[in-house]
């Protein structure tokens, strides 16, 4: 995403859609790190959720790697629109 920032301004045409893909990839980049987070808590307690408590976190996991994978997605289009442009 920062290397999208960087080249807005030899694109001017193009600032824009640059922008807008680089804002796409930050908020894939937040949903994985969350992702993460989830999967990997940091903490030396051994804990054993129960059944719904996984239910939950399975959602959540879920929640976040869609919107990872929209934000991607949109980011990819945002780069072909601006190399249209």
């Amino acid at each position: 995403m920062d290397f999208l920032r960087e080249i807005k301004p030899r694109y001017s045409e193009a600032a824009s859609k640059l922008e807008a893909a680089a804002q796409q990839f930050a908020i894939e980049a937040k949903a994985l790190d969350e992702f993460h987070v989830l999967l990997f808590p940091k903490t030396n307690k051994k804990i054993t959720p129960g059944e719904d408590a996984l239910r939950k976190q399975n959602k959540k996991a879920l929640a976040l790697l869609h919107t990872a994978k929209e934000a991607y997605s949109m980011g990819i289009d945002g780069i072909e629109e601006a190399i249209k442009a």
